[in-house]
């Protein structure tokens, strides 16, 4: 059984995915796809996204979280971006449930796991390589991975990372206001509302969702199709957010949100 594991971790460690903030009109995210693949030619490498905004880390650890266990155990996710954040940036690595992580000490990991200061993470530490070449810190470390090799031989333990503290959902007993912290190419406006935390202030209480002052949202539904082309609806996704949507529609073009906008939700009895 250990041997099959370790068989399917090495296999795993092959899938390399990809979130930066290189645009598409530019070599650079070229230029690092070839130093992996040069290095390691059986790679599968997957591009999540792309051309995020340079400081949008939200973004980043929003597409992160969505993804990442879908993955074989075993996958190494990079994420890239902010890079150059600092004069000396540092790179990090760590594991955790079976994955692998790596990217620049900016705090986007800490966006997405929780208790991420104590993690065992370590900053890699390969001399004679730029802080600004980000490939090949990567591909050192990646190198140590596919060897099965101590993650103490990357370089040395991170006592004190880079921790940034994420937007969270106002509430009282009466009231949540949240956050809309992205919209998705089909218009769908998601916020910052787990189903859990929304169950634990609702109570079993009835609701009203305001996305404008006049016209609240009094139902969850379970699919696009509960409500008729064109209506409102709210939903919790696949990842357990709150989202906003219109059925065969584009909710932020239709209804004006953008990021950063806030909804209110009140309780009653």
């Amino acid at each position: 059984m250990q041997a099959k594991q370790l068989l399917l971790n090495n296999l795993s460690a092959n899938i390399i995915t990809l979130i930066t903030d290189y645009h598409m009109s530019d070599h650079y995210l070229a230029q690092m796809k070839g130093k992996i693949l040069s290095d390691y030619p059986n790679s599968t490498i997957i591009d999540i996204v792309h051309q995020i905004p340079i400081d949008d880390i939200s973004k980043a650890a929003f597409h992160l979280a969505s993804i990442y266990k879908s993955f074989p155990i075993g996958t190494i996710h990079i994420v890239s971006i902010k890079n150059h954040y600092d004069i000396d940036p540092k790179y990090i690595v760590f594991a955790y449930q079976g994955y692998y992580f790596l990217g620049p000490d900016n705090g986007v990991f800490s966006l997405v796991f929780d208790e991420f200061e104590h993690f065992d993470i370590y900053q890699i530490d390969f001399e004679g390589i730029s802080v600004f070449d980000a490939a090949s810190h990567y591909t050192h470390s990646i190198t140590f991975i596919r060897q099965g090799l101590p993650m103490e031989e990357i370089g040395p333990a991170l006592s004190v990372p880079t921790i940034l503290t994420p937007l969270q959902p106002v509430s009282s007993y009466f009231q949540t206001r949240v956050i809309i912290t992205h919209i998705d190419g089909y218009g769908n406006a998601i916020t910052n509302l787990k189903f859990e935390e929304f169950e634990r202030v609702r109570q079993g209480r009835k609701f009203r969702l305001f996305y404008n002052p006049h016209d609240p949202i009094s139902e969850i539904s379970v699919s696009y199709a509960q409500v008729e082309y064109g209506e409102v609806l709210a939903q919790f996704n696949n990842d357990g957010y709150l989202e906003l949507a219109v059925n065969n529609g584009n909710a932020a073009q239709q209804l004006h949100l953008k990021l950063g906008d806030t909804i209110q939700i009140d309780f009653v009895p």
